[in-house]
């Protein structure tokens, strides 16, 4: 049973460029909801591919899709098909990741409370035919999280639902175009400021990590881009204002990330001079200068990220020592 209603409680984003390899399985698992007040704005940034084919082969109306005038950036593809949004929530479901039949169903009542802005839920990672919980032991914490957040980013994009009109309020009230990799982290972290986040406490959705992941395959703009991020929001000193040492805790997370990258592509020495830098330094610090010195360390974090999403076990020790870094 389809909505009737001219104007959708949710719109759901899917932005697109020459995803048919996943495409059937994203929509499906949107039309399968429970939860059937929304549109799907999909957003056909230049496709070469069977997308659009594919899009079209469905009938329901509620599928809505809007091909760009030209080929942009991921951020700024996430911007223009914000324009196209007439909910109340919006959801974002890239192309290769999918929902849970009651994911909206569950996490559209915690927004009841009018203070919340985001919603989110656990999530499973898929590698291959290996998965894990984004959450494997406990959630994280509920209201105004923002330093949190800054301290260690926990909200997984394809379970995150935002009420519009607290997105409405901010300065750019939208995905902000200047950045790609981070679009929805900035989103996210300016929403923060301003409402609370709310969890539901069920595994809603799936990422798929593969090489086709942008977070994989251009990982040095993932770091420029948070370096650009952490020097255009220091300019508003109200911005980070009373949580300075989440700053600082954010910063070495970066910086460390930022060192295993360069350890993995070969470039040792520069790896070495940004842990030496670093403003504050623990043992995770000194672990990865003994990454530098030792021989083929390159390999094997090269390796090591490889692996990570195929081992729980794994996943749980990078992540003690480097923050997720790998």
């Amino acid at each position: 049973m389809t909505s009737s209603k001219a104007t959708p409680k949710v719109s759901i984003i899917m932005n697109c460029f020459n995803g048919e390899k996943y495409l059937s399985e994203a929509i499906e698992s949107v039309i399968n909801q429970t939860y059937t007040d929304w549109e799907l704005i999909f957003w056909d940034n230049c496709s070469t591919d069977g997308s659009a084919k594919v899009f079209k082969s469905y009938s329901d109306d509620r599928l809505k899709y809007f091909l760009s005038d030209q080929h942009t950036t991921l951020g700024q593809a996430r911007a223009n098909a914000w324009q196209c949004v007439t909910g109340d929530y919006v959801a974002i479901l890239d192309v290769d990741d999918l929902w849970m039949p009651k994911k909206l169903e569950y996490q559209i009542p915690l927004f009841d409370d009018s203070e919340v802005g985001l919603v989110i839920s656990n999530a499973c990672t898929k590698c291959s035919h290996h998965e894990k919980k984004y959450f494997q032991k406990k959630y994280p914490e509920e209201g105004f999280v923002f330093p949190e957040l800054l301290k260690n980013y926990f909200v997984c994009l394809p379970v995150l639902v935002v009420r519009k009109s607290f997105v409405d309020r901010l300065e750019i009230p939208s995905f902000d175009a200047q950045f790609s990799m981070i679009a929805d982290f900035d989103l996210v972290l300016r929403l923060s400021r301003i409402s609370k986040l709310a969890v539901v406490k069920e595994m809603l959705g799936m990422w798929r990590a593969h090489g086709d992941n942008l977070t994989y395959a251009q990982s040095d703009k993932f770091y420029i881009e948070t370096k650009e991020w952490i020097r255009k929001y220091e300019t508003m000193p109200e911005f980070f204002s009373g949580h300075q040492e989440a700053l600082v805790i954010f910063k070495n997370h970066i910086e460390r990330a930022e060192a295993v990258r360069l350890i993995s592509v070969g470039k040792k020495k520069m790896a070495y001079l940004k842990i030496k830098s670093g403003a504050d330094r623990d043992f995770r610090s000194y672990v990865l200068m003994a990454c530098v010195i030792m021989p083929f360390s390159s390999y094997v974090i090269r390796c090591v990220k490889y692996l990570k999403m195929r081992s729980v076990l794994l996943n749980a020790v990078t992540n003690v020592l480097f923050k997720r870094a790998i």
